[in-house]
């Protein structure tokens, strides 16, 4: 009782270099793709704001829209027009 049984060491199981080194190559293809899709999008993201931009200050030419207004104007749209 005072001596122990022998232990058994087994080896540490765990994925092998090769497995390591694919795992990274699989990891920055896909990194890689990811990217490429990003900055599709954030071009045709640029591009549809651009037009978007575009074709607001065509059409803002002329337009008498109601544009800014003071909060304090005597007439009845402004704060005092309110509340005052």
């Amino acid at each position: 009782m005072c001596f122990s049984s022998p232990k058994v060491i087994n080896q540490p199981t765990g994925p092998t270099d090769a497995e390591l080194q694919a795992s990274a190559d699989a990891q920055v293809a896909a990194d890689a793709k990811l990217r490429e899709e990003q900055e599709r999008r954030a071009k045709r993201k640029r591009d549809d704001i651009t037009a978007a931009l575009d074709s607001k200050a065509i059409n803002k030419s002329g337009s008498g829209g109601a544009g800014r207004r003071s909060m304090v104007t005597a007439d009845a749209q402004g704060f005092l027009g309110r509340f005052g």
